[in-house]
């Protein structure tokens, strides 16, 4: 009897797969590791469990980045049979029922980087790599429940349980050259991550099918890791569960926690100077550490509240820059495929461990571990859950008109509602659904992989839970790791079989989504345009169709959405799709450069191309000041030659009207994709299509050696030949190729009115928009043989002489690129005339022009069937002045580290600096005596006191005003369309530069690209409804010109004998411009215009 007893006992046994023997040794880069062989019925799944992948963060090491392990690691067989240790972290000493993880003391230690791997018998190739949560504060791979054991041999993929260092240990910062960089705990994984990639061949794994899985915290750093460079080539798909770096909770300030671990090191006497801190805090113990930072941090309120110390945006080592540009650049992994999920009640485990939750009607309990039942935060009355959204104020920075909005959602009148039901879908949108969903929407607009979102919906028998928490936090890893198939025993008998069976269909879909990056024909994948989710539940059948909700975007969230706050935000409330990156020419290097623009070939890719990346900038100086004024206008991501390539933004339902912009910069800086030309609101303000040309600049695109194959104005041929692309297939993108309008700013406005006399453009224009420039200003366009002598002083600086060089073109050409920017730009100045670069548009050539431009105004060979809107602001040049003037001579210094609007910063001039500006001006204008005189004493009856505005009033006639309007005049007597001037005075909220500068140079970039709707904490909150009301308004005269002509009879038009401005300002009505200049060609125009330097105009 004892003897079939123990024959019982060993069948049962090897039913729940508990047999062990030592596995087989696996050889890698860093020596040989011997796991354990684990049996499962009639297959194997061999583990191996606390292998190292980085030198323990001990000693000198601790707060530092992971250090990889030496080659080899260790000598001998390493014995992979004991669980990854925990890395240090808190006791916690009350547990709630269901959950269990409380990790002894014993079981943790700072020598924590380790990994847990089980491997089936015959693997399939496909690698699932999880990382756990915990709030960045608990958690172990070594947990039970990430025992990955059964979904290795369920699936025969291979699963990795990664550790990472938590905490202060993990997450802390501090500035000022310490090594405590932040985000310590994110390399780790990396680390851990290239470990897998590098080693995974050995134990039958592919590195190139690995699929990152993070849930909760786990979830948030996953996301993560798609917006590190290092990170992204180690996996190829990711699953994101319950979190990502949209969260509220994700991500922490960086200067918050630095202030947290100073405060850690006065308990400890470490105080002084940040590196005094950080040395004395190496030779403290851990536990010690982590005690003080939970006393530190205990007063934050979860699951709404960050957690102390977690991830920073922005860093050196991991994002290695600000994540918040990234996301705004749209900088991500695009090649992954993604599901993206969370369950139906995720804050409901939360609501009783609440601070102050009794306050919200749950019942202090004092039991260990905390029951859950029904009665467990019963909120009885209205006044319950009103007071639980009172609470949010302080944590989600709401406002009293917030607060009204919430409680109107979630407590709405003539309805009987549940308040506990009302409580827990509020606090799972706020801390988790709606920035889940607007993730996946984020992710489906610049990923170019499949997506697809899941709605979590099981009631386990396993975890007691009463039924009105329904599905919690955390609940999919249960069925995800197979404990219905490890556990049976723990489940109710009666639903037991459909357990099991749902965790199967679970496992096997993640097992397929690795494998393949789909998850089957029969769960509809998300896109922005279509949120749907999979609702996973007890319903699904294997290869059956998954139940749907057809928007997961809920209505609660379209509400309150825009009320919570994040790090991170996109624009996602419109539906317009980006086209970024599109090539129109073949890339201008090698042979090419200093060539004119060559078309691409037909079928110049074979495959579909991506269109997911911002144009490349062409090359410019692209180093920061540190000061917003200036640095808004430096591209920020990829400089190349290869550059020709546009940007396009085309909305839900295009009205076939296009807008062709052309960016500004002097011909020397700029790009198409400077995020203030983003074309998204204005797409969706106007209907139009919107699209940003990129062009070659400086010497690149202006170089003129007529001699030597280099024939001047390339810049200006690559606009042309981008402007052939899009008339040539804009239809595609449901644009009609007559109804093209050229817009363009500063010296982007010089080009489109360029192009009004180039013949091989006109066909492609209906009409311009030309602001802050034409081609008449003296800066528009040069003499051949000023920029002829600056090329040639060009080839002499760079070593290919033009006198001794045999082929100059050929010599210029093999020459470095950073090597013939930084020559060019180190040219001296004095070939430079104001706002003038010696490398710009020549106004005769036989390539663009084809012709002498002026000759062609003369005699009126202008493109003549267009309309034409045309404006400048009303204080163009102050901007410029402190650039010009910033020395004691003139006294109009500019210093951004001081307040932009402190004395320091007025720029008070005197009569002596006034004067010594007009000498200035005539110098380089080559005035007489006599004609500066009149300069000089025009200007000084300006109706301003100050000397400074009189200069500036001054420098804006000479160098923008005058010549614009002259423009407009001697345009309106040929063209036969419609012509309207606009003068805007308007200063932005937003702007960082002193209010005395007024409106000044690219003002109207901000309202015409509805920049007070993608930036709104930029403006003063005050002011932002009418700063929104101004742009979109801008906007709608900008739409009605593309797509009518401007037929709004209150906005006047302009003639050379009514030469009327529409002024733009605070107060501008759709019904149209109520205040206009009946005359805005002013008198010091007239008296100044004879003398100045001749162009077209």
């Amino acid at each position: 009897m004892k003897l079939l007893l123990n024959i019982y006992l060993l069948i049962f046994v090897f039913h729940c797969g508990t047999l062990f023997s030592l596995a087989k040794i696996i050889d890698t880069k860093y020596g040989k590791i011997k796991g354990i062989k684990k049996n499962f019925y009639d297959d194997s799944v061999y583990e191996y469990l606390g292998v190292p992948f980085a030198k323990p963060p001990i000693g000198g090491l601790r707060f530092r980045t992971p250090v990889p392990l030496d080659e080899p690691a260790w000598t001998g067989v390493f014995k992979a049979d004991k669980p990854a240790n925990a890395c240090i972290q808190p006791i916690v000493k009350r547990g709630f029922e269901g959950v269990g993880p409380i990790i002894e003391e014993e079981k943790q230690s700072e020598d924590c980087l380790q990994l847990n791997m089980w491997v089936p018998e015959n693997p399939k190739g496909n690698v699932l790599v999880f990382i756990f949560g915990g709030s960045f504060r608990y958690g172990s791979p070594s947990l039970d429940i990430y025992n990955g054991s059964m979904i290795a041999y369920k699936t025969k993929q291979i699963v990795v349980a990664l550790n990472y260092r938590l905490g202060v240990l993990g997450f802390g910062y501090m500035c000022c050259g310490t090594d405590m960089t932040g985000n310590m705990g994110l390399l780790d994984q990396q680390l851990g991550l290239k470990w897998v990639y590098e080693n995974i061949k050995h134990f039958g794994g592919s590195n190139k099918q690995i699929t990152l899985w993070g849930q909760g915290a786990g979830s948030v750093s996953a996301s993560a890791h798609l917006f590190s460079d290092e990170s992204s080539k180690y996996f190829r798909r990711i699953i994101l569960s319950s979190g990502t770096i949209f969260n509220n909770w994700g991500t922490t300030v960086r200067t918050s926690i630095d202030n947290i671990i100073r405060e850690i090191g006065i308990k400890f006497n470490c105080i002084g100077q940040h590196n005094k801190i950080y040395k004395c805090l190496l030779s403290k113990d851990a536990r010690d550490i982590m005690n003080a930072y939970e006393e530190r941090i205990a007063h934050i309120n979860v699951p709404y509240g960050r957690y102390g110390i977690g991830i920073i945006t922005n860093d050196t080592v991991f994002f290695k820059g600000d994540v918040n540009d990234k996301i705004k650049r749209k900088y991500m992994k695009y090649s992954v495929d993604i599901i993206i999920g969370r369950t139906s009640n995720e804050a409901a485990f939360f609501m009783p461990i609440l601070r102050d939750s009794n306050k919200y009607g749950c019942e202090k309990t004092l039991t260990e571990p905390v029951k859950f039942t029904e009665k467990t935060c019963h909120l009885k009355s209205k006044k319950h859950l009103e007071m639980l959204i009172d609470s949010l104020i302080y944590p989600l920075s709401w406002n009293s008109s917030v607060v009204n909005v919430v409680k109107k959602t979630y407590m709405p009148r003539g309805k009987k509602i549940n308040y506990r039901n009302q409580a827990t879908a509020l606090l799972s949108d706020v801390s988790f659904n709606c920035e889940i969903v607007n993730f996946a929407s984020f992710c489906s607009l610049f990923s170019y992989g499949r997506i697809y979102f899941y709605r979590f919906n099981i009631k386990s028998s396993y975890h007691k839970y009463p039924d009105w928490m329904n599905t919690i936090h955390g609940l999919e890893l249960e069925y995800g790791f197979g404990l219905p198939f490890r556990y049976g025993e723990k489940y109710n008998k009666n639903s037991l079989t459909k357990e099991k069976m749902f965790s199967k269909y679970f496992m096997d879909i993640i097992d397929k989504f690795s494998l393949t990056g789909s998850t089957g024909s029969l769960w509809r994948q998300f896109t922005i345009n279509r949120r749907m989710a999979g609702i996973l539940d007890f319903k699904m059948k294997a290869r059956g169709p998954v139940g749907h909700v057809s928007d997961i975007n809920t209505n609660n969230c379209k509400t309150i959405g825009k009320y919570i706050p994040r790090n991170l935000r996109t624009l996602l409330n419109h539906k317009v799709t980006e086209y970024l990156g599109i090539p129109y020419a073949r890339p201008p290097i090698g042979s090419l450069r200093f060539k004119n623009p060559i078309p691409l070939r037909k079928f110049a890719w074979k495959s579909t191309f991506n269109a997911i990346r911002p144009a490349t900038s062409c090359m410019q100086n692209h180093e920061r000041f540190g000061f917003e004024g200036y640095d808004i206008m430096i591209p920020r991501g990829k400089i190349s030659e290869d550059c020709l390539q546009f940007n396009m933004w085309v909305p839900e339902r295009p009205s076939g009207d296009v807008i062709v912009f052309i960016h500004g910069g002097s011909f020397i800086m700029g790009s198409g994709s400077l995020d203030i030309y983003n074309g998204s609101v204005l797409a969706v303000k106007t209907r139009a299509i919107v699209v940003n040309l990129n062009y070659r600049l400086g010497v690149f695109g202006f170089l003129y050696l007529p001699d030597h194959g280099i024939s001047g104005n390339m810049g200006l041929k690559d606009q042309q030949l981008g402007l052939k692309w899009i008339f040539e297939n804009i239809r595609y993108f449901g644009g009609h190729p007559k109804k093209i309008t050229l817009y363009g700013q500063s010296s982007g406005a010089t080009s489109v009115t360029a192009h009004l006399f180039a013949p091989s453009s006109t066909r492609y224009i209906r009409r311009v928009i030309a602001s802050s420039g034409t081609i008449g200003n003296m800066w528009g366009a040069q003499s051949t043989r000023f920029v002829k002598h600056a090329s040639t002083e060009f080839c002499s600086k760079i070593d290919c002489d033009i006198e001794t060089t045999t082929d100059v073109l050929h010599c210029l050409q093999r020459k470095a690129s950073d090597i013939v920017y930084q020559t060019a730009e180190g040219l001296d100045d004095s070939l430079s005339l104001p706002l003038t670069h010696p490398f710009t548009v020549i106004e005769n050539d036989n390539v663009f022009f084809k012709g002498n431009v002026k000759e062609k105004i003369k005699k009126k060979k202008m493109q003549n069937n267009i309309d034409l809107l045309i404006g400048k602001m009303r204080d163009e040049s102050t901007i410029y002045m402190p650039q010009i003037f910033d020395d004691d001579v003139f006294g109009c210094q500019f210093n951004h580290v001081y307040d932009k609007n402190s004395e320091k910063n007025a720029c008070k001039m005197n009569r002596q600096n006034f004067e010594e500006v007009v000498d200035y001006i005539a110098e380089r204008l080559e005035l007489k005596e006599k004609q500066k005189n009149i300069l000089k004493y025009r200007y000084l009856r300006y109706k301003s006191s100050e000397y400074r505005d009189k200069a500036s009033r001054m420098i804006s006639d000479v160098a923008f005003d005058c010549d614009i309007i002259s423009f407009a005049i001697n345009a309106s007597k040929i063209l036969k369309g419609k012509i309207f001037f606009y003068d805007i005075n308007v200063i932005p909220s937003s702007s960082p530069w002193p209010s005395w500068m007024g409106a000044t140079h690219t003002v109207d970039i901000k309202y015409a690209f509805g920049d007070p709707f993608r930036h709104p904490k930029s403006y003063n909150s005050t002011m932002l409804k009418k700063e929104r009301e101004l742009s979109e308004n801008f906007m709608h005269v900008i739409g009605d010109f593309v797509s009518t002509g401007l037929r709004n009879k209150r906005f006047k038009k302009f003639s050379y004998k009514k030469k009327v401005a529409n002024i733009i300002t605070r107060g501008l009505k759709r019904s149209g411009v109520y205040r206009f200049h009946p005359n805005i060609y002013s008198k010091n125009c007239e008296a100044i215009q004879g003398f100045l330097p001749k162009r077209i105009a």
